[in-house]
């Protein structure tokens, strides 16, 4: 009987579990996209991915799969079972969770140890238990200990990967997943009106479009913007060029770093950009 299987036994913790077994609880995600065209892509080649549920069958990620599957009115879903109580604890590492799981699903993950952390602490609260260390590491911010976790590294590359998986089309979420899409361009796109996220992953153009809505974004008017103005003119009649001093501060940053995080690379595009985009003032 499906209800009685181990499914941390199974190899790689992948099992067949009945499609009636599986709690789909409150979800965030209202727009699920083209689910006929997914039921007719399982059909065709079956599931290449299982869902994710947790030691209880309440689903992680996968919502559109088992949507599909029942659509289909198949018994039987293969999923993957995922013990967020040994996530918590760090018992899985960093590269073991990019390998195995794809962003979004990582998202989910870790909302739902979000979920778990903030019962733990009621019920902490409760019976007057300061931290029950067994079960929860102490120290950390909820978001930094999930991000880690997760393997996302950080709490700001978690939460720019929960905006496309809260805000975006699915397209765009499937780019973000499929690395068409990094995660930072793809939280910057889908800020936008959902017809200029599709046009953006339809034209293969997420990566430029972010830039656009990133230069946007920032006004060059403004108290902030005035004084670094004040700040370079002085520095001219002093017969000091400040963006010579920058320009050779990066440069010697560049030339030491060993290599590039996503964030540092997003941002030196932006700089690349911004040269090209006012390089007719500069020269």
């Amino acid at each position: 009987m499906m209800g009685s299987h181990n499914a941390s036994s199974a190899p790689e913790n992948i099992i067949a579990v009945a499609v009636d077994l599986v709690v789909v609880q409150d979800r965030f995600r209202k727009d699920f996209g083209d689910i006929d065209a997914l039921a007719a892509s399982i059909k065709e080649l079956g599931l290449l991915q299982p869902i994710g549920i947790d030691s209880a069958y309440r689903l992680v990620f996968g919502e559109r799969r088992l949507r599909a599957v029942k659509q289909l009115g198949l018994d039987k879903i293969k999923a993957r079972f995922v013990n967020l109580n040994s996530l918590l604890k760090g018992e899985l590492a960093e590269n073991e969770l990019r390998k195995d799981f794809t962003p979004s699903e990582r998202v989910a993950i870790g909302e739902a140890i979000e979920s778990e952390v903030k019962a733990e602490a009621d019920k902490r609260m409760k019976s007057g238990v300061e931290n029950p260390q067994e079960n929860f590491p102490e120290g950390g911010q909820t978001r930094d200990l999930v991000a880690k976790a997760t393997g996302f590294g950080n709490g700001k590359t978690y939460e720019q990967a929960k905006k496309v998986v809260q805000q975006a089309v699915p397209e765009l979420v499937q780019a973000m997943d499929s690395g068409k899409a990094s995660i930072s361009a793809a939280a910057l796109v889908a800020e936008l009106p959902e017809p200029e996220q599709r046009a953006a992953v339809e034209s293969g153009r997420v990566k430029e479009v972010a830039k656009a809505a990133r230069h946007a974004g920032k006004p060059k008017t403004g108290p902030k913007a005035d004084a670094i103005r004040e700040e370079l003119k002085a520095a001219q009649e002093r017969g000091v060029s400040m963006l010579c001093t920058y320009a050779r501060l990066l440069l010697s940053a560049i030339n030491a770093a060993e290599s590039f995080s996503e964030e540092e690379r997003e941002l030196l595009a932006e700089v690349e950009g911004a040269i090209s985009t006012t390089k007719g003032t500069l020269l």
